[in-house]
């Protein structure tokens, strides 16, 4: 496999503007490694007039492209009952009609394009080779890093639909997110890929996600955490918030990405949602689907008008759903929750991560590049040696029996090829790798040592092991990304601006308010000229840029950084003008009043306002014009009083 770089021209944003990339990529069977995403690779393929057959893990990626080219043919469409021979004969019609059209006037040939997902891929292979066709069509793998992520669940789909690509003559394997090169190195269904290509792109188009990384505290769960981030919405009616060119901008709709359906079905009755503001997008087969339905959610597709998007406010994902899919809003924030002790929540820091952050597609969204992780680190992990020698030997009981069932005579076959399909799926491959799958090249079926799931167990052990287990591994595999700018209390990424490095560092090293204040303030008052920058970072709490901007440096110095002195003091003065008009109604002009008086008066208002200051008869001085007198009299002591001048 020869591995080669091609520089994108510094005028290219999306490769669907650059159509001439098709012909600097030689080889009949070749990966091509976007390292963007969003960047119209598969569009490009499908304005290319190439006869095409898109195969996606994800059938909502083939939905949504679908949408976007109507001339193309979904093979099989949702909740289709139609039956494979009738599917078949609807694929043959649609690729006659393609190639021979009906001879109406101004009427031309269209290109075929077939969209298909993996587990129905050999009947489409089977139908365009039984019409002598198959050939003439490139085979596009659209977000190929599913196949071996997907291999946990369903591995003999995966690697049968691998061993179907056979003796194809033109081949392509798309991501922005490939599987890494040594798993590829040992998977016999990719030994003759010719090429992969890496796109390198100028820095200025490359998109850099801000990622907040947040790890659970004790007790705290994917479940718990979404409801809180949900039940704060609800309370301040935003999910995030930035100043952007002295306007206040919100976030008021949020996608949280957590692979569980139950989990989602829990969040939603825990925070009392609303159906009609939730939408949910999972595998179309999860088993929760009625359950969701009964609720009355909505379960499927993405709103795709760019221009004018209406989602609902709550979306959850699972990551049988995302890969490829383009999510258009104006406000989004994303969410994302992996739990590094339970696998089935856990998410690839190399390929999952990166994935998410690329979906948001409108730049006009002023969160489209924040996101927040929250994540569990795991604790116990077995050595390398115990895993290595687990795995070695499920793979020599593979071969073992594999050698034998080879050995065996067609009645034997079926029978031993039965049992393989019949296993609990559960449990299939505690034991060995061994997978039946069809054979739609030369027919029947064969036996096959499943290299996507063994290689999937190496790479749960080394994120278990090498990046989960701790927090600063985890960071770093995410900062290594060209996409990603990471912050946290272990970590921050560098930017363009040392000082504002500096500061993000002392800045979300804690999370006491008081050192969090401070360093806000110190920065603030020696950087102003970068006030903007602050006001536009969506993981500053709102509270310092107001409490600096309403109190000033010098006071928040006096108040120590005390985060309820503060709080008071800011409490007052941005409640000054309701104050004043309180005063003017409590205290008449031209009156006089002891001081006991204004102090009682003073208080009646702040507890009016709901201000927790303590009121002093010289408060008024803030809010009236008076004069203070000493009033004098035979009968009476001498005593204070203030005159009310206006």
């Amino acid at each position: 496999m020869t591995k080669t770089e091609i520089p994108v021209p510094t005028s290219i944003r999306y490769l669907s503007e650059w159509p001439d990339l098709l012909n600097l990529i030689p080889g009949n069977k070749v990966i091509i490694n976007k390292r963007k995403t969003g960047c119209g690779g598969t569009t490009l393929f499908l304005k290319s007039n190439l006869p095409l057959v898109l195969v996606s893990p994800r059938v909502n990626l083939l939905y949504s492209k679908h949408l976007q080219f109507p001339n193309t043919h979904l093979f099989r469409q949702k909740d289709d009952s139609r039956t494979v021979d009738t599917l078949k004969k609807n694929l043959g019609t649609y690729y006659n009609i393609c190639t021979n059209p009906i001879p109406f006037p101004g009427m031309k040939k269209i290109t075929p394009i077939v969209l298909v997902t993996v587990d129905s891929y050999k009947y489409v292979a089977e139908q365009l080779s039984h019409m002598g066709v198959l050939q003439e069509f490139t085979v596009l793998v659209d977000e190929f890093q599913e196949l071996m992520s997907d291999s946990k669940f369903k591995g003999a789909t995966e690697i049968e639909f691998l061993h179907n690509l056979h003796g194809l003559k033109k081949i392509v394997y798309l991501s922005a997110t490939p599987i890494p090169e040594p798993y590829i190195e040992q998977m016999d269904d990719f030994a003759d890929v010719d090429y992969t290509y890496d796109l390198i792109w100028d820095p200025s188009v490359m998109e850099v996600s801000r990622l907040q990384s947040i790890p659970y505290k004790k007790g705290e769960t994917a479940r718990s955490i979404c409801v809180k981030v949900i039940k704060d919405f609800q309370k301040n009616e935003y999910f995030a918030r930035k100043r952007i060119g002295g306007v206040t901008v919100k976030s008021l709709e949020a996608v949280f990405f957590i692979n569980e359906v139950a989990t989602i079905l829990q969040i939603i009755k825990d925070a009392s949602l609303d159906p009609n503001d939730v939408n949910v997008l999972c595998s179309v087969s999860n088993k929760r689907i009625p359950e969701l339905t009964r609720l009355g959610v909505h379960v499927g597709e993405l709103c795709t008008d760019e221009e004018n998007p209406v989602n609902r406010t709550f979306t959850f994902c699972t990551r049988a759903s995302f890969s490829g899919v383009d999510f258009y809003s104006n406000s989004a924030m994303t969410y994302i929750f992996s739990d590094g002790v339970l696998d089935w929540h856990t998410h690839d820091i190399i390929i999952d991560v990166p994935q998410i952050l690329g979906r948001q597609r409108l730049d006009r969204n002023p969160f489209w590049k924040d996101a927040i992780l929250f994540y569990r680190p795991q604790s116990k992990v077995e050595t390398m040696e115990k895993a290595a020698a687990r795995i070695q030997q499920k793979v020599d009981n593979s071969i073992t029996w594999i050698d034998k069932f080879n050995a065996c005579d067609d009645a034997m076959k079926l029978m031993l090829a039965d049992g393989i399909r019949k296993r609990d799926p559960k449990k299939k491959y505690d034991d060995d790798y061994v997978d039946i799958v069809d054979d739609t090249v030369n027919g029947g079926f064969v036996a096959k040592l499943n290299y996507l799931v063994r290689n999937v167990e190496i790479r749960d052990y080394q994120l278990a092991a090498f990046v989960y287990s701790n927090p600063i591994y985890l960071l770093a595999t995410l900062d290594s990304s060209e996409a990603i700018s990471v912050t946290s209390t272990a970590h921050v990424s560098s930017s363009d601006s040392p000082e504002l490095d500096t500061f993000r560092q002392n800045f979300f090293k804690t999370e006491r308010f008081s050192d969090r204040m401070k360093a806000y303030a110190e920065f603030r008052k020696a950087h102003s000229d970068m006030s903007e920058m602050l006001y536009q970072d969506a993981f500053i709490d709102f509270r310092y840029h107001d409490y600096f901007d309403t109190l000033g440096s010098d006071s928040l110095d006096k108040l120590n950084y005390k985060e309820a002195d503060i709080e008071q003091a800011y409490q007052v003065l941005s409640s000054t003008g309701k104050i004043i008009t309180a005063c003017h109604s409590r205290f008449v002009s031209g009156g006089r009043y002891t001081l006991k008086e204004v102090k009682e008066g003073m208080q009646e208002i702040y507890d009016a306002l709901g201000l927790s200051q303590r009121a002093k008869a010289v408060d008024i001085e803030k809010y009236l014009v008076v004069e203070k007198k000493q009033l004098t009299s035979p009968a009476t002591k001498k005593r204070e009083l203030y005159y009310v001048i206006k």
